[in-house]
């Protein structure tokens, strides 16, 4: 099951792209999921064959991909942005996407005349 504290580890354990692309296994989990959620590299990009062709998730740089990591029900594909979650045994997509600071009144002035106040 995916839960926030499994979100979290995720992005924890994924923090960076692999030294070398092999390492992702991608041609393991692209046939694992080829029934419900077809794919194919094209030129250093995952393509999803099955989504919309204007959707943003349509392609995935590859050397964006941070890690990929097999659950019961999905495959996760983790970049340090966001997670797409692909059903194993359905045409489902889950997405996760990291929540962006606010930023306070006091710093959104200092970044105007180019002053950083942590």
């Amino acid at each position: 099951m995916v839960t926030k504290a499994v979100i979290k580890e995720l992005y924890k354990k994924f923090k960076e792209p692999p030294e070398d692309v092999s390492m992702l296994n991608l041609s393991y989990f692209m046939d694992l999921l080829k029934e419900h959620h077809p794919m194919r590299i094209d030129g250093g990009e995952i393509v999803v064959e099955n989504v919309d062709e204007y959707s943003p998730f349509r392609r995935m740089l590859v050397k964006r991909l941070t890690g990929v990591m097999e659950f019961n029900k999905y495959v996760a594909f983790v970049m340090q942005e966001h997670i797409l979650f692909f059903e194993k045994r359905g045409k489902g997509v889950l997405l996760h996407l990291i929540p962006t600071k606010k930023k306070s009144c006091i710093k959104k002035i200092f970044n105007c005349f180019g002053i950083k106040k942590d």
